[in-house]
């Protein structure tokens, strides 16, 4: 008597996988192939970044405050702010952060080319657990390999790994994707994956922020039990961490206040997926809107693999831009998390009806070459070139049939292929390189002024009042692929960055901070004195601010540093036009003149 057939999806996958009979095990040198090819090419990607010096504002300072050798040794992270309270108002606690960075000046010392080797090797870390996550979901491997391939190239990446202050971001995104997996491997009854993904979720918010949404991302795993029994586990796990946050720092820290915008979360979506516009404007917002519109009808309609990543990489990419904007509003090195959510969703696209790319069935003899010309159609005519978008469409290719299942693929790969135009593979941005030549050359320059007066002097330093500073590079003319967030020095991170390369600890004070917009940027600051007060003119491809205006340029909260204290008198720094005009103070003026220091005359 023949068995009653079975209606159901699992018996009839079942009963698939039984005619095929048993498959072959694959060798590890296999295995491993995928991996590996992702490392590599997220070390080619970022094969600069070891050759910089201390970069942005907040590098050396988080490397001088978390050295082993300051009070507290090993448990110092632990029992301080990350930047040792160094802006009045604007607090974190990032211990686990700050304790790899304690890790690397033991191992490095002030060598800078250590600490960004560990932070490229974090980006390719974030890549290959993005691979295994995704393939643990149930992907193939050409669509995982992509997705994760994707996030490996993708240009936003430029706005983290050469950062030493921002290696939070990419050590809380390893550690949310370590808990995934584990939670995965959880539900389908691996022991193991229970620890790994307890272990990875509490200690992921102590990397930074970005790992408090681990209930929302385990809420929209697969596994075991509903989600609310997941989503209250990963609050569970967050607890900890908020308990030592609130004993170390007295409150929950951040910026201050929340506050949302619709219109910035708008714009952060088309940048993940056009971050050099491309498309023009509305060209990427339709790009965004379509992606998004079949991402929600995969989590709602589809089943099993693309089910699972369409929700994930739904909950990971919203979940994440809606923190960040609560917090604070969206910078650019913000959006390198939600890039993981959206490879998440891409990869679900690509896996959804292709025969070819999905690795089902046998593949009709045009699929690729449909595929690859409705991408070209979707690209075409975002940019608007409707006369080519009809060319396209009106092809045998696309006019063969496949592309009609084939439409979310073909949306998907438009998508990646957008998403890498300006990766950092194949384009240069200057931007972080002209910050480490300015920080390197100042650093010197302070250096051999301090050797000068220790000559003169004696051991006795005065505190040095400084202008001309660099403290945001903007380089001109704006290309259409450029780092959004490559700053310099404040007089914090002077006085650190003397520290560790000097082992020098001097009071610095900067009265005016410039914008510089030329690469290899020669340029002058000039006084001149009137009615008791000093006129600064900045001459060359600089702009001068004072440091009240340094404050607000929106990585910091307002400050009384338009009135700095030097000596016994203050300082008062006002505008007059272009120019700057200094009050209220005495002692000497250090300028910057063509790549050394200079003295001028305070009244």
């Amino acid at each position: 008597m023949n068995p009653p057939p079975a209606h159901d999806a699992s018996s009839r996958r079942a009963q698939r996988v039984a005619a095929q009979g048993p498959r072959r095990a694959v060798p590890w040198p296999a295995r491993l192939a995928a991996p590996l090819l992702l490392a590599t090419l997220a070390v080619l990607t970022y094969r600069g970044v070891p050759a910089l010096s201390y970069t942005d504002i907040d590098g050396a300072q988080v490397i001088q405050v978390n050295r082993f050798d300051q009070q507290g040794g090993v448990r110092g992270p632990f029992s301080r702010e990350v930047r040792g309270d160094v802006r009045p108002g604007v607090r974190f606690y990032r211990p686990l952060t700050g304790l790899t960075l304690g890790i690397d000046h033991a191992l490095h010392g002030p060598r800078a080319a250590g600490y960004h080797l560990t932070d490229v090797a974090l980006h390719a870390a974030c890549a290959v657990l993005l691979y295994a996550l995704l393939r643990a979901l149930g992907a193939a491997v050409v669509p995982a390999l992509a997705g994760a391939g994707w996030f490996a190239l993708h240009p936003l990446g430029i706005e983290v790994v050469p950062s030493l202050a921002r290696r939070g971001d990419s050590l809380a995104v390893a550690l949310l994707l370590l808990a995934c997996i584990g939670a995965v491997r959880d539900g389908r009854g691996a022991r193991l994956g229970r620890v790994l993904w307890m272990a990875a979720g509490a200690l992921a918010p102590l990397a930074k922020e970005t790992g408090f949404a681990l209930p929302l991302v385990l809420a929209a795993l697969p596994g075991r039990g509903r989600w609310p029994s997941r989503a209250a586990a990963g609050v569970l796990l967050l607890l900890p961490a908020l308990a030592a946050r609130w004993l170390v720092l007295g409150s929950l820290g951040g910026y201050g206040g929340l506050s949302i915008s619709t219109h910035g979360l708008a714009n952060a979506a088309v940048t993940l997926l056009d971050p050099g516009r491309v498309l023009g404007l509305w060209g990427a917002r339709a790009l965004a809107a379509v992606v998004a519109a079949a991402a929600v009808i995969l989590a709602t309609r589809a089943e099993g693999a693309r089910r699972a990543l369409a929700r994930l990489g739904i909950a990971w990419a919203a979940g994440l831009l809606l923190q960040t904007t609560l917090a604070r509003g969206i910078a650019a090195w913000y959006l390198y998390a939600p890039l993981v959510g959206v490879a998440t969703v891409l990869v679900a696209l690509v896996s959804r009806a292709s025969p070819i790319v999905a690795g089902r069935g046998v593949p009709s003899p045009t699929a690729g070459r449909d595929i690859v010309a409705g991408a070209a159609g979707v690209v075409a005519a975002a940019r608007g070139g409707l006369a080519a978008a009809r060319g396209v469409v009106a092809s045998p290719g696309w006019r063969g049939g496949a592309w009609r299942s084939a439409a979310p693929s073909i949306v998907a790969v438009a998508a990646l292929v957008v998403g890498l135009i300006g990766s950092p593979l194949w384009t240069d941005y200057p931007e972080w390189r002209e910050a480490s030549r300015q920080t390197d050359a100042w650093i010197a320059a302070v250096d051999s002024l301090l050797v000068q007066q220790s000559a003169l002097g004696g051991a006795a330093v005065e505190p040095l009042l400084l202008a001309g500073v660099p403290s945001e590079i903007r380089l001109e003319p704006v290309r259409r692929f450029s780092t959004r967030s490559a700053n310099c020095l404040q007089d914090f991170s002077l006085r650190a960055a003397l520290a560790l390369r000097t082992g020098r600890n001097v009071p610095i004070e900067v009265a005016a901070y410039a914008s510089v917009k030329a690469v290899g940027a020669r340029y002058t600051v000039t006084v001149a004195q009137a009615r008791g007060r000093l006129r600064l003119c900045a001459r060359g491809p600089i702009r001068l601010m004072s440091p009240a205006e340094a404050v607000g340029l929106g990585w910091d909260t307002p400050v009384t540093a338009a009135r700095r204290a030097h000596g016994s008198g203050r300082l008062r720094v006002s505008h007059e036009g272009d120019d700057l005009l200094l009050s209220g103070t005495h002692g000497p003026l250090w300028l910057w003149e063509d790549g050394k220091l200079a003295r001028a005359g305070l009244p």
